[in-house]
């Protein structure tokens, strides 16, 4: 059989690490949902991966029996990658010193999916590992949401698990830089990956693959929907959430959606512009692409 080695110098990781992911964040399947505008859904996977995963998490996509190799200056480890497989790494909190190494593989059998995960843990930067999967029950982990690392650098950890052979999707919810994991039950099925709140990161939204609007307060212990038919959904300044959303259910009607906002997690809702193609949050200012738009301060 034949393998490839992947050397990744950990030296190098640290800026590399401060780059976008590669992580789909579940749009494959808004993909399908909102058409075959690829330079509109860049901009959009780029914005998520910034604000989910804090530009600290690179994903690699293994090759057939690829062996990716950490390497530093005087140690280096293997990771086994099956086929199918990805790698994917994240530093959680700043100056702390852990890594986190998920290897992921999945084979599509007729009529369902068989997968499987292994996570690993370093505590000196890299110079040791430990395989640490008991912590998250050996439950495959989906790789395009990869690991969410709340961006205040406090320790928090979110990993999505499938467990739709006994139904439903999971968290993995860790406030102490991985050193313990608590299972959560989903009530929905998770579209994209877990958006953290910048000036609270107890608080998360995500969208669910029905289009619902999903929030949390308590770490994602507890969850209730705030809207439904929702396109796209950001983080703004002062707690607020902004996105957009059509009545139909439909997200292939571009420029017939609507921006709106929230200021008190989803208890109320202003409309900013209607007939909306989509939108970036830029400071205190929100800006949309649309027909007929005035702008917003946010």
């Amino acid at each position: 059989m034949i393998s490839v080695s992947g050397v990744l110098a950990l030296g190098l990781f640290w800026s590399a690490l401060g780059t976008e992911g590669d992580n789909l964040s579940g749009l494959r399947r808004l993909q399908r949902e909102f058409g075959s505008d690829e330079e509109r859904h860049s901009l959009e996977k780029s914005e998520l991966s910034k604000r989910s995963a804090g530009l600290n998490e690179q994903t690699c996509t293994a090759l057939h029996g690829v062996e990716s190799t950490l390497q530093n200056s005087t140690h280096s480890f293997t990771f086994k990658v099956s086929t199918m497989g990805s790698l994917s790494l994240a530093w959680v909190g700043d100056g702390s010193g852990v890594l986190l190494v998920l290897t992921t593989f999945q084979v599509p059998l007729f009529m369902m999916r068989f997968g499987q995960s292994n996570l690993y843990k370093s505590e000196d930067y890299g110079k040791t590992f430990k395989d640490v999967t008991h912590l998250i029950n050996h439950t495959f982990i989906q790789s395009e949401f990869g690991f969410a690392i709340s961006p205040d650098h406090s320790g928090k950890v979110i990993l999505t698990g499938d467990v739709s052979d006994v139904g439903g999707f999971k968290l993995f919810r860790s406030q102490d830089f991985g050193l313990t994991f608590v299972p959560t039950d989903l009530p929905f099925e998770p579209l994209i990956q877990m958006l953290y709140n910048p000036g609270d990161c107890n608080t998360l939204v995500t969208l669910s693959i029905m289009l619902d609007l999903w929030l949390s307060e308590d770490f994602g212990a507890t969850w209730r929907k705030i809207h439904d038919s929702v396109c796209l959904v950001r983080w703004g300044p002062k707690n607020s959430i902004y996105f957009t959303t059509n009545y139909n259910g439909s997200c292939k009607d571009k420029g017939m959606l609507e921006l709106k906002k929230t200021a008190d997690y989803g208890r109320s809702f202003q409309t900013i512009a209607t007939r909306v193609f989509s939108f970036v949050l830029g400071g205190a200012l929100c800006f949309c692409l649309h027909h007929d738009w005035q702008g917003d301060t946010a």
